[in-house]
């Protein structure tokens, strides 16, 4: 963008050189009654007007490239920007059970926690702690306890209202943010 700005300001300076340059032409040609002395005027005048247009023509097609630039890096930007977004949303997620991990549960927490000041409304949260989870991993092994783990978010999201939020804390700890709405009595 600084290029470009740079590139506007040289062609506005460029252009008020030659309009000086013609403003000098012109009283030369009213002070002049010498034919030669007039051709030669004409000929400065119309070269001076040849390399205002190469400088137009070239500063034109410097500004075009300058805007493509531009037009690529917002593009890229733009790309950046969902990447990023996408990246955000899996640093808030557990990969395993795609429940919320902590850093998510804080920011629900945060939020549901300011939403209920605001409204003066209590909100729930619950722990769960799976009980001899270890001597399910020790028996059936670490992919049936992966799978339980999956399956106990699966079934809580499907009993969960929209608005309530499934953490993993680790392990086999889960806590669930469960906002209170108005038109319910708290749990």
């Amino acid at each position: 963008m600084t290029t470009f700005v740079s590139r506007l300001s040289d062609a506005l300076a460029a252009n008020d050189t030659y309009q000086d340059k013609i403003t000098v032409h012109v009283e030369r040609i009213k002070g002049t009654e010498d034919v030669l002395e007039l051709n030669r005027i004409l000929e400065s005048l119309l070269q001076e007007t040849r390399t205002a247009q190469s400088d137009n023509r070239r500063a034109h097609d410097q500004l075009a490239h300058e805007r493509d630039a531009a037009l690529l890096a917002e593009g890229r930007i733009k790309q950046l920007e969902t990447e990023l977004a996408q990246m955000s949303a899996l640093v808030r997620e557990d990969p395993l059970t795609h429940s919320l991990n902590r850093r998510g549960l804080d920011d629900e927490f945060a939020r549901e926690s300011s939403r209920a000041d605001r409204h003066k409304a209590p909100f729930s949260i619950a722990v769960l702690d799976i009980d001899n989870f270890k001597v399910l991993n020790d028996k059936r092994g670490h992919q049936t306890g992966d799978e339980a783990l999956i399956h106990l978010v699966k079934v809580a999201k499907e009993e969960l209202r929209l608005t309530d939020h499934i953490a993993r804390l680790g392990g086999e700890n889960f806590s669930s943010c469960c906002p209170t709405h108005r038109s319910q009595k708290p749990r």
